[in-house]
This record gives structure tokens, sequence and C-alpha cells, in this order.
């Protein structure tokens, strides 16, 4: 009489590992809290700057990053880029309490699958990870009525924030400006000239259509103070 066999485990869905780059501990506490309560999901690696996150991206065992844009003097989206580059095929989410009509684009630009605001609830950010996680570009669909208006030429809704016009870099010497760096302070965080900074403040003036460094300081302040 033949033996029977005893009958083989069942195979496991193991939970997608997922990488989180923020700068503040409450909130990558906040995200692996949200994740690993999900059965198909789990924070594999937290990070809180640019070196750690390339060091948690060279263990191969990723399945997805979530990155602020705001590292402290560091961009989240050259993380983004590096991570791009250090691991092909691996899905970025920008998870940001920065505007996403201003950086959902830039973010896109540089290598992210999808743009999530922090205000949004629990169940849209999960909705957002797992369609990334799915091959998906995940975006709003606010931002991605925007960016389908910019595609057929239409004009932009209303709300729309005169910062949009701005290039990346003039973003961040905007920022540095409202923050109340001065212009060798930012030349040194951004790792650029002093020269560079005082071409790239004159662009912004032009753009926003102020006329003076009084102007543009105010304006600086006052947008930054914005979520």
């Amino acid at each position: 009489m033949k033996e029977k066999r005893p009958d083989r485990p069942k195979p496991v869905n193991l939970p997608r590992r997922i990488l989180v780059v923020d700068d503040h501990p409450v909130v990558r506490h906040g995200m692996s809290a949200l994740f690993t309560a999900q059965s198909d999901l789990t924070v594999a690696a937290e990070a809180g700057d640019a070196h750690a996150a390339a060091k948690a991206a060279r263990s191969g065992e990723l399945d997805a990053a979530i990155v602020d844009i705001s590292l402290g003097a560091q961009s989240g989206l050259d993380v983004v880029r590096d991570l791009v580059v250090r691991c092909p095929g691996l899905p970025v989410l920008v998870l940001s309490m920065l505007p996403e009509e201003v950086w959902a684009e830039r973010a896109l630009a540089a290598g992210a699958r999808g743009y999530v605001m922090k205000t949004e609830s629990s169940a849209a950010i999960l909705a957002a990870v797992r369609k990334v996680l799915d091959g998906s570009v995940a975006l709003s669909a606010r931002q991605s009525e925007r960016m389908l208006q910019g595609l057929v030429g239409t004009s932009p809704p209303a709300g729309v924030p005169p910062v949009s016009r701005l290039s990346l870099r003039e973003v961040d010497v905007l920022g540095q400006l409202g923050q109340g760096y001065s212009t060798a302070e930012t030349a040194d965080r951004l790792c650029i000239s002093i020269k560079t900074v005082e071409t790239h403040r004159e662009r912004i003036k032009d753009k926003l259509g102020l006329s003076n460094a009084a102007e543009l300081l105010r304006f600086a302040i006052e947008w930054n103070r914005k979520p």
C-alpha cells in the first residue's frame, strides 16, 4: 500500500516591505503603526535622512519606499532620485505636507510613482501605498485633474498658487528665504554659489511679479507659514 504523503504547507502571502523616510521620529513611528496594523504591509526600515535611506536601500529587501520632501537641509526629491537609481523598479511614494499643486509634478519628474498629502486620511494613504505597489500612479483626483488640464492646454483651475511657476531650485531658495536664512547661508545649505542664489532670487521676483527684495521677503515668509 502506497504511503500517503503529508500535506504540503500552503504558501503564505508575506506582507509587502516598506521603507519610511522622514526626519520626524513621531511621523515615522506613526507610519510604522499604521502599516504594520495591515495584514499585507509592514515597515522593513525607517530612515531620517538621505544617508540612512541609502543604507536601507542596499539591503535589497524592499517592496516600496515612502519619502517626505522636507528632510531638514536635504531635499526628499534627491532621495527619490537616488532610490530610483539604486533600486530600479522600486516604487516610491512621496508623502508630504507641502502642497501637491506645487510639488506633485516635481515628485513624478524625480521618479516617484505618486504623491499624497499628510493631511489625507489613513485610508487614502494606505490606498496610495497599495496603488504604487500594484504598479499604478497614485495622485489625488484634484491633482490628476490639474495635470490633465495642463496636458490639454486649458487654463489651470482657480486656487493654483503662483509658486507653481517656479523651478524646483527656485522653490528651494524661496523656502530658505522664508525660514530666515541669508544668501550665504542658503548657498551653503543648498550647496550652490552665492551668485546662483542671487540669480534665483531675481528670477523668483520676476515670475511672481514682485518689485523688490522686501516684497520677496514678505511673500517668502507668508508662503513658508502655510502647511
